[in-house]
């Protein structure tokens, strides 16, 4: 298999914000709350939404 490293793009936005929230999920449940986790996870979504909007512009 041959990776290829590039700079992210807006079109990447959405897969990094779903890796990081994965990453939450697998790391923190039973540390945290699942409220706390799960405002997280939103915080998360609703920034990398945000960041695709102001960029697309």
């Amino acid at each position: 298999m041959n990776e290829i490293i590039r700079k992210a793009s807006i079109e990447d936005a959405y897969g990094i914000s779903y890796v990081s929230a994965y990453s939450w999920t697998e790391k923190y449940t039973g540390l945290v709350s699942d409220e706390y986790l799960a405002q997280k996870i939103n915080n998360l979504s609703e920034k990398a939404k945000k960041n695709r909007r102001i960029l697309k512009n």
